[in-house]
């Protein structure tokens, strides 16, 4: 140790600091001691939540003047999703450090510890003190242009996994942002506080699909936010239209909290996009945008329940006034379904005419659904069209009752389903049985789909056959099944 540092050290001491004045002091002690390519390389190794060589290499990389210029340079944006015909590849950076290397000598600092899973993490205080640093009036230059080329390279690698969440690869998708999620959070908080605009929306956009499958809702609702006022700054009136339409959607899908403000928080979302997204301008936004606010209005526990379903069904009729088979077949397909749950559900009127209504959305819907092209969505609406066949009032009882069962036969049938989906489906089928007088298949479905079940799918279940009951309380079982259910 030098006569400097040992008289800096000895100097603290007298100084009577604070644990926190103390660390930083050290901190930068020790850094003033260390050769100046070594000391940067610390601070620059600060700015994602965990490093490793190869990221050591992108940062590290000198900066052209146009990344000096920050954010506000002529770079080039990432094309958002749907803007490029192929995934974008990550940026090339230098392969491993050979031994001895800049990495190494990093990682023998005594705040540097090796991560699981490879690469390396900071001790978090140290990590703050190190980000403090960057955020010095005359560091924050290289600062916004170093967060700038973090965040491009984490931007790439989240919209080249955004596609494959939704196809047959969501598992593997969903690895590889597992593993760099510290990251891409550190990369969208880099951009956040330099106020790189662009880079905050296209994180937004690029992101909701993950935080749904994570069901991370406060950072979807967070980023999304923060993508809505970004657009709104940079006058982007369709991307804070699809931002208010994303934030509908987590506030719809949001579990936490109270119910009734959520849905109202997505239906105003909803309702500014549709603001934008018009019939005239953008009839399938314009289509998706009704269905959406349809779903709010027919979740919405507050108010009338009748005139919330009343809403929910002009917003699906509007939808399909656009929405065509034709144009778009799966979104016109989910909308029929849509409105036949929601005149299903309808308490006012006449209980025949609506769940005549109810079958025929639900048979327009499986024109598109079928169990070759969209099995889970064929399921669904086959046990959605068998519930109402056995709830419907009118004509003959045991004829709608047989239909009823080789639909729910037929959901059942669909291959690849959820446990939930399986027990739901088997508590569809249950019910018919019940209702037919076959006991002993009514006792075995329900028996099989306890196991498969979520408490609110058994909750659903007894008010279900609480219902049956109070229109048929001769039914031989009921108590067999109630107690089953009870378990």
């Amino acid at each position: 140790m030098s006569d400097d540092v040992l008289s800096a050290l000895r100097d603290l001491a007298s100084r009577g600091l604070s644990d926190e004045e103390t660390a930083r002091a050290l901190l930068d002690l020790t850094l003033q001691a260390a050769p100046p390519e070594v000391a940067d390389a610390v601070r620059v190794c600060a700015l994602p939540a965990w490093f490793d060589a190869d990221l050591l290499a992108l940062l590290t990389e000198s900066l052209s003047p146009a990344d000096e210029e920050g954010p506000e340079g002529e770079q080039s944006i990432p094309p958002r999703r749907g803007e490029a015909e192929e995934s974008q590849s990550l940026p090339p950076v230098r392969g491993e450090l050979e031994e001895g290397s800049l990495l190494e000598r990093i990682a023998a600092f005594s705040f540097v510890m090796p991560r699981q899973g490879g690469g390396y993490v900071y001790h978090e205080a140290t990590r703050e003190r190190l980000l403090d640093w960057w955020r010095r009036p005359e560091n924050r230059p290289r600062f916004a242009a170093l967060a700038d080329r973090l965040a491009r390279y984490y931007l790439a690698l989240a919209e080249e996994q955004d596609p494959r969440l939704s196809g047959p690869a969501y598992l593997e998708a969903l690895s590889v942002l597992n593993g760099a999620y510290p990251n891409i959070r550190a990369a969208w908080e880099g951009v956040v506080e330099v106020g790189n605009e662009e880079l905050v929306r296209d994180f937004a956009y690029a992101m909701h699909n993950y935080f749904q499958h994570r069901n991370l809702w406060s950072d979807w609702i967070t980023w999304t936010q923060a993508g809505l006022e970004a657009c709104k700054h940079m006058g982007d009136e369709a991307g804070a239209a699809a931002m208010q339409n994303n934030l509908g959607n987590a506030y719809l899908r949001l579990p936490t909290g109270e119910r009734g403000a959520n849905l109202g928080r997505a239906i105003a979302s909803y309702e500014q996009a549709l603001t934008v997204y018009t019939a005239e301008a953008a009839p399938l936004n314009y289509a998706g945008m009704q269905n959406n606010l349809g779903n709010a209005y027919a979740q919405l526990p507050t108010g009338d329940r009748g005139a919330n379903l009343g809403r929910a069904i002009e917003c699906y009729e509007e939808a399909l006034t656009v929405c065509t088979a034709e144009a778009a077949p799966l979104d016109y397909a989910m909308t029929q379904n849509n409105l036949g749950l929601a005149y299903a559900d309808l308490p006012t009127g006449e209980r025949g005419a609506n769940l005549g209504r109810a079958i025929a959305c639900y048979e327009q819907a499986l024109t598109v659904y079928t169990a070759e092209a969209a099995p889970l969505q064929y399921a669904m609406t086959q046990n959605n069209l068998g519930t109402a066949y056995a709830d419907l009032p009118t004509g003959d009882r045991g004829a709608n009752l047989e239909k009823a069962l080789e639909c729910a036969e037929a959901a059942l049938q669909a291959e690849s389903l959820a446990p939930w989906e399986r027990a739901e489906f088997l508590l569809t089928r249950g019910l018919i049985h019940l209702a037919l007088g076959h006991l002993d298949q009514a006792l075995a479905d329900y028996q099989a789909a306890i196991p498969l079940a979520t408490a609110i799918t058994i909750a659903e279940a007894l008010q279900e056959l609480d219902k049956f009951a109070a229109g048929h309380p001769d039914t031989p079982g009921l108590d067999a099944v109630r107690a089953l259910l009870r378990k």
